[in-house]
């Protein structure tokens, strides 16, 4: 559903297969060759749940994952928890998912004194 690209490797989230319960996953895999590698499971609870990240970057020392529908996180390139990013809210409940990038997740918020579907 979303991929990203190092000189050296491939990482990908993919979702919603099947009767769209299955765990959104994330992978690496080395641009040489080789056997990919689950970096994150994010298991099925709800509906929501199935629908993947839709965009996801690197930066320095992590991989982000951003969308409309889930919390930003940060996956360590070198192991280790993942970090939740620092945001209150999802943006689909207060405003419009804008992008990812290396540097984190950006989304749009309601000007003062408006709802989401007036900003």
């Amino acid at each position: 559903m979303a991929e990203a690209l190092s000189p050296t490797e491939l990482f990908w989230v993919e979702g919603m297969a099947n009767d769209r319960t299955d765990p959104v996953t994330v992978w690496r895999a080395s641009r040489a060759g080789g056997t990919p590698t689950m970096m994150a499971s994010f298991p099925y609870v709800t509906s929501l749940d199935s629908v993947p990240f839709s965009d996801i970057a690197l930066s320095d020392d992590a991989l982000i994952l951003g969308g409309t529908w889930r919390a930003p996180v940060a996956l360590p390139l070198q192991g280790g928890p993942m970090r939740a990013l620092d945001a209150t809210e999802l943006p689909a409940l207060f405003g419009w998912y804008a992008g990812t990038s290396g540097a984190g997740v950006f989304w749009s918020e309601p000007r003062p004194g408006r709802d989401r579907d007036d900003s």
